[in-house]
């Protein structure tokens, strides 16, 4: 099978080889977003490899089937970034990839604790040599009522974790897991905002969820929230936080995703970032970080193999239990 890969990161070129040879696929590595300026390049590959940074939309995916791809294989866990409906409209089987979340499970507990012990106005005052200590009072993480708004894998480790530094926990899927009952309870969404001091946010991003958190629902949130999202940026409406920021009824936010991420996401931004991120990320209470939750030393690796791997299922017609449907 010859495989091309869009998006690759600096540095992961070695992994993408050593893995495609494993396999014995031929493959060739593009380090730019694969977008309708590259299709063509495509032309000739059975398989298609890409990151977030890739935005395969109708247009795109219309593209790969004419130039005679079969397989896409997103290499993470989400992909919003691919118009997987449209994909198999066109006869493409779409994939993603697996990799071990509890390195974003610990960045949430990480943003978590920064909020609480106002650690980016610490940061900003020692850049300044301000050494003062007034308004920068924080509160122990086991005085906490933490509410966990999605319990799947990643959910469900931040709720071990916080539940081992002696939080009290409330948790919201449509799925329960039966085994977070001994450590937390389940509840409505409405009953999250109205009792909880902080907000992990751990939901795929769907049309239904877009903008949970909005100017209704911070209304009914407890003076002082914590709002804490390593999911997606587009369950936060980010103008409506502001406001909740502005008027105290959100105390902070930590935050690794973003609404607009793919516009800067991988980039320098400098002039080029959107009003609202800048104002996001010159906020006292706010801290703002490049997508990095997932960003652990071996994930580069572990979501290549998991790519690989998903390729050679396709290739000798076996099921795939990462395929999307």
């Amino acid at each position: 099978m010859r495989v091309i890969s869009f998006s690759v990161k600096q540095g992961t070129e070695a992994w993408l080889e050593q893995y495609a040879a494993q396999y014995g696929f031929e493959g060739r590595i593009e380090h730019a977003p694969l977008s309708t300026d590259n299709v063509e390049l495509c032309k000739g590959y059975e398989a298609v490899t890409v990151s977030g940074t890739s935005i395969l939309d109708r247009e795109v995916l219309a593209g790969l089937s004419r130039f005679g791809v079969r397989y896409v294989v997103e290499r993470s866990i989400g992909y919003d970034n691919i118009d997987v409906a449209a994909a198999r409209q066109l006869g493409l089987r779409v994939c993603n990839a697996v990799y071990d979340t509890t390195g974003v499970a610990d960045y949430t507990v990480l943003l978590l604790m920064m909020c609480v012990r106002n650690m980016g106005e610490t940061l900003r005052r020692m850049q300044r040599g301000d050494f003062r200590i007034g308004g920068l009072g924080g509160r122990a993480l086991r005085e906490l009522r933490v509410g966990i708004v999605g319990t799947g894998r990643i959910g469900a480790a931040v709720a071990r974790t916080l539940h081992g530094f002696g939080c009290e926990l409330m948790l919201y899927d449509r799925r329960p897991a039966q085994q977070l009952l001994k450590i937390g309870t389940y509840a409505e969404l409405d009953a999250l905002y109205q009792s909880c001091d902080a907000l992990c946010l751990h939901m795929p991003w769907t049309r239904e969820n877009t903008h949970l958190i909005c100017d209704e629902s911070i209304a009914k949130m407890r003076e002082g929230m914590i709002l804490v999202n390593t999911a997606r940026g587009e369950l936060v409406d980010s103008e409506a936080l502001l406001r909740g920021l502005d008027s105290g009824k959100i105390a902070a936010a930590g935050l690794d995703v973003y609404e607009g991420e793919k516009q800067v996401i991988r980039r320098e931004g400098g002039a080029e970032i959107p009003g609202t991120l800048r104002r996001l990320m010159e906020h006292p209470h706010v801290i703002v970080t490049p997508h990095v939750a997932f960003f652990t030393e071996h994930v580069e690796r572990d979501v290549i193999a998991s790519s690989m791997q998903s390729l050679a299922l396709f290739e000798r017609g076996e099921h795939n239990p990462l395929e999307l449907k």
